[in-house]
């Protein structure tokens, strides 16, 4: 893991339950995501879909940087 890896970046999308109200199509969104890169993830949190998973991401980063700043200690 290099210094530039102890940053990362969500682009979380909200409100996938309204998706006749779109105003960002995925693709765009995606697109963005990729070239600032950054992990991109649709949710509800009124629905719950896509919570869990972006509990995961985080945690998962987490624990990617505790282990790296923990082997430069």
């Amino acid at each position: 893991m290099t210094a530039g890896d102890r940053v990362f970046g969500i682009l979380v999308g909200n409100k996938i339950d309204m998706n006749n109200k779109r105003v960002v199509c995925y693709e765009e969104a995606k697109t963005f995501a990729d070239r600032h890169k950054m992990i991109y993830i649709e949710i509800s949190v009124k629905t719950g879909q896509g919570c869990k998973v972006l509990e995961r991401i985080v945690a998962n980063k987490i624990v990617q940087l505790v282990t790296w700043s923990e082997g430069i200690a």
